[in-house]
């Protein structure tokens, strides 16, 4: 079974993140608990479509059933939820309902094997009371995720989570990475320099986008109100990252001085911070031995223009929907082909080409643009981010600024 803890400071993000993750676990065929540890007991009402009664009262005393008289079916099918609720706002502390519903469902024997397939804890992120850490600090999440935004002091947050998950490492939690809930994309460079710096991962970029203000208006999640959107598939595809083993890293957060000095720099200097040599700023698609290299070069209607780099041989090459082609090779719903003003292609540079498909055959052309977008970003920083041009209807490498177009570099990166 998956235990998965959401944290970030009030109003990033969070309850809307974990239940458009626990809705899209659910539409994978998993059986989910979707587990509210915040005492204003809103995680599940895009969920359940109404508020719920929490497990704890007002007093901090639980519901006399126990916790499994707490637990609902929620409106997509596979997920239950429950809320811990706790004190009157200004009375006792919010952590004693987490801590009572913990203990609870550890005593009905909720946490064995079988039971769900994957528990989403969505937790408010006040680091200072030890009872908002309880479902770390007790051994009962396997995977933290951290939702920050491009602003300093959702920064200034995730930075003091980083120190709660290291403080909960004995207990078996492992930091999956950060998601990324941004209003301006172009502005984001300030977190992802920060996720360098503490030596972990941007697992998703997520802007802001109408979907979840139509969806949140009737108290749905986006994979329920809109299944088809790219946002939907966003959220689908950072629940199947979050089911992926969490390799061992050792992440530090960082000092203030250090901190300070990301979240104060201008744009210029975080190019330079963000830039990497040039040996950095291809994708590497074949074994270590061989030196084939593929490096997006712009994306443009439905064609995605790369060059194939090896011992010898410098090719363009082009990626397109299977549909719109009428040769090359063919890889899912897309197919590649050398650029045709190529008079003759080496040989070696068509098993390169072979071999980079292998490796990317499993992904959809969707999929394709995105990874490619992505590792773009990733290798070059800010440098490498796409500026659309409406004149020819493309990305082209530039400076960051306004995103728009089929195709959006910012919606996953893996």
């Amino acid at each position: 079974m998956e235990k998965i803890v959401f944290l970030g400071k009030g109003g990033i993000g969070k309850s809307t993140i974990a239940a458009n993750v626990s809705a899209a676990l659910a539409r994978e065929g998993k059986r989910v608990l979707h587990v509210g540890c915040d005492p204003k007991q809103d995680s599940t009402l895009l969920l359940m479509g109404r508020p719920i009664v929490p497990f704890a009262r007002d007093i901090g005393g639980p519901l006399p059933g126990g916790v499994r008289d707490s637990i609902l079916p929620a409106r997509p099918k596979g997920v239950h939820c429950v809320e811990a609720g706790g004190p009157r706002p200004g009375v006792g502390c919010a952590g004693v309902g987490i801590a009572l519903l913990l203990e609870g469902m550890k005593s009905e024997g909720l946490l064995r094997r079988g039971a769900y397939d994957a528990m989403v804890f969505d937790v408010l992120g006040d680091v200072v009371c030890g009872g908002f850490a309880a479902p770390m600090r007790k051994g009962f999440a396997d995977k933290a995720v951290i939702i920050a935004s491009e602003e300093g002091m959702a920064i200034y947050a995730a930075n003091n989570l980083l120190r709660m998950v290291a403080n909960c490492a004995e207990n078996g939690v492992r930091l999956a990475g950060l998601v990324a809930n941004v209003k301006d994309v172009s502005a984001a460079a300030p977190l992802l320099r920060f996720a360098a710096r503490a030596n972990t991962e941007v697992l998703c970029v997520i802007p802001r986008h109408p979907a979840v203000a139509r969806a949140e208006r009737g108290n749905h999640t986006v994979v329920e109100s809109e299944p088809g959107s790219e946002l939907a598939r966003t959220f689908s595809r950072l629940a199947a990252r979050l089911l992926e083993p969490v390799p061992a890293r050792s992440f530090a957060p960082l000092e203030p001085a250090a901190l300070s000095r990301i979240i104060s720099r201008g744009p210029r200097e975080q190019d330079a911070a963000l830039a990497k040599p040039p040996a950095a700023r291809a994708l590497r698609l074949a074994p270590a031995a061989d030196t084939a290299a593929l490096e997006l070069r712009e994306v443009r209607h439905n064609q995605i223009f790369c060059s194939l780099t090896g011992a010898g041989f410098r090719c363009r090459v082009i990626f397109m929907p299977a549909a719109s082609s009428g040769g090359g090779l063919r890889r899912n719903d897309w197919t590649v082909c050398f650029d045709p003003r190529h008079a003759t292609v080496p040989a070696a540079a068509r098993t390169a080409l072979e071999r980079a498909c292998g490796s990317l055959e499993r992904l959809s052309f969707e999929q394709l643009v995105n990874r490619l977008l992505a590792a773009s970003v990733r290798s070059r920083g800010l440098q490498g981010w796409f500026r659309w041009q409406d004149r020819n209807r493309a990305w082209y490498p530039g400076e960051s600024g306004g995103h728009r177009g089929e195709f959006d570099p910012f919606f996953f990166i893996d």
